[in-house]
C-alpha cells in the first residue's frame, strides 16, 4: 500500500491557507515576515546616529533625511556628501527617493561607519567613536505601510530593491557575514551587501527602539539620562557588555560587538 504523500507547506501556501480559514492577514504577514527573518537569523537592525542628536530622537523618533531637513537646521552629520548627493537620485520602484525613507541595517561594522571612526589614506580621523550611537529597532518595523528593503548599499546603481518576504532570500547572507578577506568578490562589493538596508517611510517612532549601545561609559550616562527625562524604557548598554548574542556572534566579556575591535579604547 503506498504511504500517504504529505504536502511541504511554503510561507506562501500557509498564509493562503489560513486566510481561508478567517485568521486575520496582519497577523499573518507577520507569522511569514518572522519566518524568513529566523531563517536569516534576523533579530534587530540598526540605526546609526552622533550622540548629540539623541535627545532629538528621543523627543520625536526617528526621521527620514528629507524630514530631517525640513525639521532640524543644526543636527550633527555624520554622512558623506558625496554619498548623499548619489543617494538623492536614486528612486524606488514606486517613485519616491530613497530620501524619503529612514535607512536601517542589518549589520554594524559598515562602510560609513569605518571612514567616520578610522584614518584612511586621504582622511583624518573624523568623529571619535564615543561620538558615534547605535540604536536597535524592532523587526515589526518591517510590518509597516511602505517598507521596503536592498540587498546591498541604495546608493549603488547596482543595488535592488524589494518588498516582499519570500525576498530576503536575495540577500548575500552569507558574504554580508564573511570576513572580507574571506570575501572573493573584493573589499568593495563586500562593503555594498554589508550595508544592505531596510527602507522606513518618513519615521520610526520611539516604541519601535529595543536598545541603545554606545562606546563608553561616559555617553552612556549621557543616554541613560536622556532616556529617563523622555520616560523611554529601554537597555543603554555600552558595546555588547551585557553579552548578549549580537550579529550571531558568541558572547565574550570583553568582545566588542558593535565597534571596531581596533578602535582607541575612551578612558
Amino acid at each position: 500500500m503506498d504511504k500517504p504523500q504529505i504536502t511541504s507547506y511554503t510561507p506562501e501556501m500557509l498564509l493562503k491557507d489560513n486566510l481561508h480559514r478567517g485568521v486575520k492577514r496582519d497577523i499573518l504577514q507577520k507569522q511569514v515576515w518572522e519566518i524568513y527573518l529566523k531563517k536569516h537569523k534576523v533579530d534587530v537592525l540598526h540605526y546609526m546616529v552622533h550622540r548629540r542628536n539623541v535627545g532629538s530622537i528621543f523627543e520625536s523618533g526617528i526621521l527620514s533625511f528629507n524630514k530631517i531637513s525640513e525639521v532640524f537646521r543644526g543636527r550633527e552629520r555624520i554622512d558623506d556628501m558625496e554619498v548623499q548627493g548619489r543617494r538623492s537620485h536614486r528612486q524606488l520602484p514606486n517613485g519616491k527617493s530613497v530620501h524619503d525613507y529612514v535607512p536601517l541595517y542589518f549589520c554594524t561594522k559598515t562602510a560609513m561607519q569605518r571612514v567616520k571612526t578610522h584614518k584612511g589614506p586621504k582622511r583624518e580621523v573624523i568623529f571619535k567613536p564615543s561620538d558615534i550611537v547605535f540604536i536597535d529597532i524592532a523587526t515589526d518595523v518591517l510590518l509597516q505601510d511602505g517598507v521596503c528593503f536592498s540587498d546591498g548599499n541604495a546608493a549603488s546603481e547596482i543595488t535592488k530593491f524589494y518588498n516582499k518576504p519570500e525576498e530576503l532570500d536575495k540577500i548575500n547572507w552569507h558574504g554580508m557575514r564573511l570576513d572580507p578577506r574571506q570575501f572573493r568578490f573584493g573589499e568593495d562589493e563586500w562593503y555594498r551587501i554589508r550595508m544592505a538596508e531596510v527602507l522606513v517611510p518618513n519615521i520610526i517612532l520611539t516604541c519601535y527602539f529595543t536598545r541603545v549601545v554606545c562606546f563608553s561609559s561616559k555617553v552612556q550616562n549621557e543616554l541613560k539620562e536622556l532616556a529617563s527625562k523622555h520616560k523611554l524604557k529601554m537597555p543603554i548598554d555600552k558595546d555588547g557588555s551585557e553579552g548578549k548574542f549580537i550579529n550571531g556572534r558568541v558572547p565574550m566579556p570583553d568582545l566588542k560587538y558593535y565597534f571596531d575591535d581596533d578602535l582607541e579604547v575612551p578612558e
